[in-house]
């Protein structure tokens, strides 16, 4: 079971020793729509193949794509070369529907 974090300076740590574990290149972000935060930082979402995530809204219920359902990222596509990713392809662990790819 995982410690739960309450420190940003901690999870910060965590989350980036996380990363540098799955042994696979991580992509980061920016938000380039906000303002950034009170120490001008920007925020941003780093991702990586065999990144595990969760989903946060209900999608489809009916084939388990629900608010807490996890998977893992198994590829990330960029439709224009050195440009933000386009699509993310993740297989979630308990999704029955049809395969799209």
């Amino acid at each position: 079971m995982k410690p739960l974090i309450f420190l940003k300076k901690t999870w910060q740590h965590m989350n980036t020793t996380c990363l540098q574990h799955l042994g696979t290149p991580v992509i980061e972000i920016k938000d380039k729509l906000s303002k950034g935060g009170p120490d001008g930082s920007q925020k941003s979402l780093f991702l990586a193949v065999k990144l595990r995530v969760m989903l946060t809204e209900n999608c489809f219920v009916e084939a388990a794509l629900y608010n807490g359902g996890f998977g893992t990222v198994s590829k990330i596509e960029s439709l224009v070369e050195n440009e933000r990713p386009s699509v993310v392809f993740v297989k979630l662990d308990k999704y029955f529907g049809p395969h799209y790819f």
